[in-house]
Protein backbone atom coordinates (compact mmCIF):
# COMPACT_ATOMS: atom_id res chain seq x y z
CA UNK A 1 0.00 0.00 0.00
CA UNK A 2 2.44 2.70 0.72
CA UNK A 3 4.26 1.72 -2.09
CA UNK A 4 1.40 3.07 -4.35
CA UNK A 5 1.18 5.96 -1.92
CA UNK A 6 4.12 6.78 -3.38
CA UNK A 7 3.30 6.45 -6.95
CA UNK A 8 0.25 8.76 -6.44
CA UNK A 9 1.88 11.51 -4.49
CA UNK A 10 4.35 11.02 -7.62
CA UNK A 11 0.93 12.08 -9.81
CA UNK A 12 -0.53 14.32 -7.29
CA UNK A 13 2.45 16.74 -7.04
CA UNK A 14 3.29 16.62 -11.12
CA UNK A 15 -0.41 17.13 -11.86
CA UNK A 16 -1.65 19.47 -9.45
CA UNK A 17 1.95 21.01 -8.26
CA UNK A 18 1.42 19.80 -4.61
CA UNK A 19 3.81 20.94 -2.19
CA UNK A 20 6.25 18.67 -0.76
CA UNK A 21 4.82 19.29 2.35
CA UNK A 22 1.22 18.42 1.77
CA UNK A 23 2.55 15.28 0.51
CA UNK A 24 2.06 11.99 2.96
CA UNK A 25 5.40 10.13 1.56
CA UNK A 26 8.06 10.75 -0.64
CA UNK A 27 6.87 10.47 -4.50
CA UNK A 28 8.47 7.00 -6.07
CA UNK A 29 9.93 9.00 -9.64
CA UNK A 30 10.32 6.04 -11.51
CA UNK A 31 6.70 3.84 -10.74
CA UNK A 32 5.11 7.46 -11.17
CA UNK A 33 6.31 8.32 -14.11
CA UNK A 34 5.42 5.05 -15.33
CA UNK A 35 1.30 5.92 -14.01
CA UNK A 36 1.54 9.21 -15.48
CA UNK A 37 1.76 8.11 -19.05
CA UNK A 38 -0.31 5.54 -18.68
CA UNK A 39 -2.84 7.77 -17.51
CA UNK A 40 -2.21 10.15 -20.56
CA UNK A 41 -2.39 7.47 -22.77
CA UNK A 42 -5.35 5.90 -21.36
CA UNK A 43 -7.83 8.56 -20.66
CA UNK A 44 -10.51 7.81 -18.84
CA UNK A 45 -10.52 4.68 -16.87
CA UNK A 46 -8.93 3.07 -20.21
CA UNK A 47 -11.66 4.19 -22.61
CA UNK A 48 -9.45 5.75 -24.92
CA UNK A 49 -6.77 2.67 -24.77
CA UNK A 50 -5.66 2.00 -28.29
CA UNK A 51 -2.84 -0.66 -27.79
CA UNK A 52 -4.94 -3.51 -26.50
CA UNK A 53 -8.22 -3.33 -29.30
CA UNK A 54 -8.68 -6.63 -30.83
CA UNK A 55 -11.40 -8.78 -29.63
CA UNK A 56 -13.40 -6.55 -27.98
CA UNK A 57 -16.93 -7.17 -29.76
CA UNK A 58 -17.47 -9.96 -27.14
CA UNK A 59 -17.96 -9.93 -23.22
CA UNK A 60 -15.15 -13.32 -23.55
CA UNK A 61 -13.00 -10.27 -25.71
CA UNK A 62 -13.63 -7.76 -23.35
CA UNK A 63 -12.35 -9.68 -20.57
CA UNK A 64 -9.47 -11.18 -22.33
CA UNK A 65 -8.22 -7.29 -23.23
CA UNK A 66 -8.98 -5.89 -19.83
CA UNK A 67 -6.81 -9.30 -18.25
CA UNK A 68 -4.06 -8.06 -20.28
CA UNK A 69 -4.12 -4.39 -19.39
CA UNK A 70 -3.97 -4.85 -15.70
CA UNK A 71 -1.18 -7.32 -16.12
CA UNK A 72 0.48 -4.89 -18.45
CA UNK A 73 -0.15 -2.24 -15.41
CA UNK A 74 1.28 -5.02 -12.24
CA UNK A 75 4.30 -5.67 -14.06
Amino acid sequence: MGRFVGVAMYVMKEVFGLEDKYLLCEPKDKEGRFLLNEIMQTGNMGRGETRFQWGQKSASGCFVANQKRDLHLLT
